[in-house]
């Protein structure tokens, strides 16, 4: 409630934006709960609601599943999915290329504070000069996709972004 009670808005629109903000990072259940008593993917989830109460219209998050166990992550990426659907763009910065393939729409290779190039993510796997220059290798599941590919026991044209595409 921080951000919007600075904004001078009322106690009744600040707890609807609050609701509405946990409600989005499936915190609702923890609203009572102090934050030094929250895991640490809970803490971050706690954080974006901080800044949904604000409504932006954009998110920028730096390494959003980075330190959290796979079952706070996929939670995560569950909460990063229903933003992505209710119309808020997400911008994140993350050395997760694996991460970047499966979810991500475009990618932008940074080093040295420039852009070094700008695709489609499902482009990767064909981009590993941009890649090896950024010092990224190529998304884990297209390099054993290529690998299978070249045994015969996946066609040439595959492109699965997931393990579960994959299998």
């Amino acid at each position: 409630s921080f951000g919007p009670l600075n904004l001078g808005l009322d106690e009744p629109t600040v707890r609807k934006r609050v609701d509405a903000a946990l409600d989005a990072v499936g915190m609702t259940m923890f609203s009572e709960k102090s934050v030094h008593n929250l895991s640490f993917g809970q803490k971050k989830r706690v954080c974006i609601a901080g800044v949904l109460a604000m409504q932006p219209e954009m998110l920028l998050l730096d390494e959003p599943l980075a330190g959290l166990d796979p079952a706070m992550r996929e939670e995560s990426l569950v909460v990063l999915d229903r933003l992505n659907a209710a119309g808020v763009t997400l911008l994140l910065a993350t050395h997760d290329v694996d991460f970047a393939y499966r979810w991500a729409d475009r990618a932008h290779l940074l080093a040295g504070g420039r852009c070094l190039a700008t695709l489609a993510s499902e482009q990767l796997p064909s981009a590993a000069a941009a890649l090896a220059a950024v010092g990224m290798p190529l998304p884990h599941v297209a390099r054993l996709a290529a690998a299978l590919a070249a045994r015969g026991l996946l066609p040439g044209d595959a492109s699965p972004r997931t393990p579960a595409e994959l299998l």
